[in-house]
């Protein structure tokens, strides 16, 4: 079947990602050229103030040394014309030689102000609603007047607004480059995890093909690494199960030929008159029947159960589980052939089968014992043994069922719970078998939820461990 895949939007994942990556470039670059011209000016803004108040305190110091020269500080602090011709003194310190004192490239405070020691203005007048910077002018220990000057909120300066606005659209510049690099970048960033996405998609489309050959083997740990392991994994389950299908069609066919070749050469015979009709013949014609239809039950049981057609909801106490394990045993032993095996049941102490729930029906049960008894009686050499141990765990109860030889090789131990599978050499069969007993207790052991596997058996035949979860009467939930 050809599978017809939709037209892929124009608007590909690799443009997503690379518009995504891009984007978030440009989000990143944007906001801290915001952040950066909102620092930049409020931390330029604060240097002016501290140059500021520097070139107010050096002011004030010159002020102090000139004392000197001023004869009277209350006539200088009531006469603005005579605080104009000190300060223009203090500004211009030409003749003082070693007195000069500061960075003569730094441009002093350009609106002072100077006030009484009580806090009255002498000279100059503070805006209104704005903070003001003061400094104390000392003579001999002696507080004589402040000087200030407004604090400054924004840049005001012709020259410090062209510095900041250089400043400013110089990081603007290396915004737009980085933004540039991003996009550069995420385009082949974009490709790259593109190419990984279509090799994946492509080896999607060849399993839905139904080519299970095909393989990713990636060798980055990363998620799409991890989708293309699950991918691999996929292929070859999907591959072991095309093997399996193979194989059933073929030991179906094999099972089925026999008794519809026994049955047509029958019929050919006795329409031909070769053979008498007669009761003995219809007999021999019923046996082949009933083993046919015997056969295409247990596939279908098989079947069903693989396929949890039949949801199973029945469970049996511990307890029950116990007595009628005993019951069963002592049950298939006593035909003719129970001579020929010894059989030996070990049970946990009478203390451990508290009151909990097993899922598994009785005639579940039954039918796993059946099936197991029969493959033991079948392919156990005699006389044989045969043991089987029961345990308790907190959450589980464990089977352990073990006969005598002859054994399996380690490579056959998986493969004694594949529908119609027999090792005709190892463990040649008396009475033959369809070869579905082992497949039927897997079916059922893991419809209850629980685990089911072949080992080798200790006293040198096979070993079938069963596990089966317990649940708790009261909620019938997990123990």
């Amino acid at each position: 079947m050809r599978i017809r895949l939709p037209s892929l939007s124009p608007f590909s994942i690799r443009a997503r990602l690379a518009l995504v990556l891009a984007a978030t470039a440009l989000i990143i670059a944007v906001g801290l050229f915001l952040v950066f011209q909102h620092s930049f000016r409020s931390g330029f803004v604060a240097y002016l103030n501290d140059s500021q108040r520097a070139s107010l305190l050096e002011l004030a110091e010159v002020l102090s040394d000139q004392a000197p020269q001023i004869s009277d500080w209350n006539k200088l602090l009531k006469s603005p014309a005579a605080w104009r011709r000190a300060l223009e003194s203090a500004r211009d310190p030409g003749g003082r030689g070693s007195k000069t004192r500061g960075d003569k490239s730094r441009r002093g405070p350009g609106r002072l102000i100077l006030l009484t020691p009580a806090g009255e203005s002498v000279f100059g007048r503070p805006p209104p609603d704005t903070e003001l910077m003061q400094v104390p002018v000392v003579v001999e220990k002696q507080l004589v007047a402040f000087i200030g000057a407004p604090v400054l909120q924004q840049v005001s300066h012709v020259a410090d607004r062209v510095f900041l606005s250089s400043q400013v659209q110089l990081f603007l510049l290396w915004t737009l480059l980085a933004m540039l690099l991003a996009a550069a970048f995420a385009i082949p960033v974009a490709s790259y995890l593109t190419r990984r996405l279509q090799s994946v998609s492509s080896a999607v489309q060849r399993l839905a093909a139904r080519d299970y050959s095909v393989r990713l083997n990636p060798v980055i740990n990363d998620e799409l690494g991890l989708l293309a392991v699950h991918v691999d994994l996929c292929a070859e389950t999907l591959s072991r199960y095309q093997s399996q299908q193979q194989r059933w069609l073929v030991d179906i066919s094999h099972e089925l030929r026999t008794p519809l070749s026994i049955l047509q050469a029958e019929i050919e015979a006795l329409i031909d008159g070769v053979r008498p009709l007669s009761i003995e013949s219809l007999t021999s014609l019923q046996s082949e029947v009933l083993m046919l239809a015997g056969l295409v039950d247990s596939l279908h049981q098989v079947s069903m159960l693989e396929e949890k057609a039949q949801e199973r909801v029945e469970t049996m106490s511990v307890r029950e589980f116990i007595g009628f394990l005993q019951t069963k045993l002592a049950g298939v032993g006593s035909g003719n052939d129970a001579s020929e095996l010894e059989v030996v049941l070990s049970l946990p102490p009478e203390g451990a089968t508290e009151d909990r729930l097993v899922s598994l029906s009785l005639s579940q049960l039954e039918q796993i014992i059946n099936n197991l008894w029969q493959n033991t009686r079948r392919y156990t050499d005699a006389p044989g043994h045969l043991q089987i141990e029961l345990s308790l765990k907190p959450s589980h109860v464990v089977v352990e069922w073990m006969d005598s030889a002859p054994g399996l090789s380690s490579e056959q131990l998986p493969l004694v719970f594949d529908r119609l599978w027999r090792d005709e050499k190892s463990r040649n069969r008396a009475l033959g078998g369809s070869g579905l007993g082992l497949a039927i207790c897997k079916a059922l052991v893991e419809s209850a939820g629980g685990e089911i596997v072949a080992a080798h058996s200790p006293l040198g035949g096979l070993t079938i461990h069963i596990k089966l979860p317990l649940r708790r009467r009261q909620t019938a939930e997990p123990v």
